[in-house]
This record gives structure tokens, sequence and C-alpha cells, in this order.
């Protein structure tokens, strides 16, 4: 079996993108193998570093002090497998492993959900005043520290006509749309979050130890598309 130079060095680096005939998917997902970080995902702070051990195996992204109300792991880079125009892509699925290692208060912790974020930047990259974000609640809370590593996924309707049940419009900036669509965001991803809690409530200021390793997308073939069919 021959692989190209190019493949296998984007093994060696950690960023996988693979396809499978029989489950007709595009997987791509991020390991930080090696320091490797391409999809540029960060907690938003000038200490988040990828940690060479204690990962789900090995590297992950990891920030030791992080000073907010809720964390964010999330890429906002360009020409990249987590963002453009999911709906072309056929996404179904986006995953993740995450971790708390330690938070001062830990009783604020329970009952607190993650959420799923996909970031627009309203055709204006350069102004963050205009910027809105579509996220959905997860049904599961962010693990407790003696959790140790926890796998979330969330489903991505990308053929969906309208907006999903349970998707959620949010504005970032006093120059927000006042009114989107569906297709607005689903056409033009500009960047894929995992929120520790519920975007629309208020949380606790507090300083977070927190990990995040292999973020992962997965689209269905574009050929395998079928018409989206809401849930009973």
């Amino acid at each position: 079996m021959r692989i190209s130079l190019y493949a296998l060095l984007v093994a060696l680096s950690g960023y996988f993108i693979s396809s499978s005939a029989e489950a007709s998917q595009i997987r791509c997902k991020e390991s930080f193998l090696f320091g490797s970080n391409y999809a540029g995902w960060t907690f938003g702070s000038n200490a988040t570093r990828i940690s060479k051990w204690g990962g789900s195996p090995g590297h992950f992204l990891l920030d030791e002090s992080l000073v907010t109300y809720a964390p964010q792991a999330y890429t906002r880079h360009k020409e990249n497998c987590f963002t453009g125009d999911f709906k072309a892509k056929n996404v179904s699925t986006i995953m993740a492993n995450l971790r708390i290692f330690s938070v001062d208060f830990e009783e604020s912790l329970e009952g607190r959900p993650l959420s799923l974020l996909l970031w627009s930047e309203n055709g204006t990259p350069q102004d963050a005043s205009d910027d809105w974000v579509a996220y959905v609640v997860g049904g599961e809370d962010v693990p407790m520290p003696s959790k140790g590593w926890m796998k979330f996924e969330f489903k991505v309707p990308s053929q969906a006509p309208e907006w999903p049940q349970n998707w959620r419009y949010l504005p970032k900036g006093p120059h927000s749309p006042l009114t989107v669509t569906w297709e607005n965001i689903i056409r033009n991803v500009d960047g894929v979050g995992f929120y520790f809690g519920d975007p629309s409530l208020v949380s606790i200021f507090q300083t977070w130890n927190i990990g995040l390793d292999n973020p992962e997308i997965v689209y269905n073939h574009p050929r395998d598309r079928v018409p989206f069919r809401s849930e009973p």
C-alpha cells in the first residue's frame, strides 16, 4: 500500500483526516501529537499550552490558570476542517475529550452542562461588534475533577432547512443582527467552541485548570446526503 509523503507528515504531526468507504464518512481530528495544533485550538489566554503527558492519551491542550466565568475551548482559524460551509461538507457530528483538573469552587460544576457553539463573524472578520453565535446545550454536565477525561459528542443537523430544535441564537456585540436564519450560520461557520456552561446564563468568576484533547469533526460524504427529517 502506498502512502503519500504529505499524508505521512500530517499523520505524524497529529492532525488526522481519514475516510472510510464502509462508513461513508470523513473524520478530521486534532490529537496535538508532538505539539501540533493545526486548527489553532485555544482557551483564549496566553497560558494555554500543549502538555506532553496526561492527555487522552498523550499530548493535550492545557490551561492551568484560566480566570473566567466559563471556559471555552475554541478554534477561529480559517482554512481548517472545523470551519467553513457545514452544509456542503454534510457535517454530522462534533466531539472532544475534556477534563477539569481543578477549579476554585467544585460545587459550581453541579448541573453545569457543556454547550457547542458555532461562531459567525457576520461577513466582517475585522469587526467583532456584529458577531453572533448559534449554540446548543448538551445533555451531559461538565466533568467533576474526580471523573478524569470525558468524551462529549454533539449532533450537528447541517441539512436542516430552518433552526433545529434546541438550537439558539446569541448576539455577541451591539451591532449583531436582530434576526438570522439557520442557513446564515451553517453555510458560513467561522469558529467552533466547547463552552463550559449555558451561554445564556451567568456563572461565577473563578480560576480553572482544564484540558482539551481529540477535538473531532465528522462529515458524511456529499453523495450520501439525505433530506433532513426532524426527530419526533
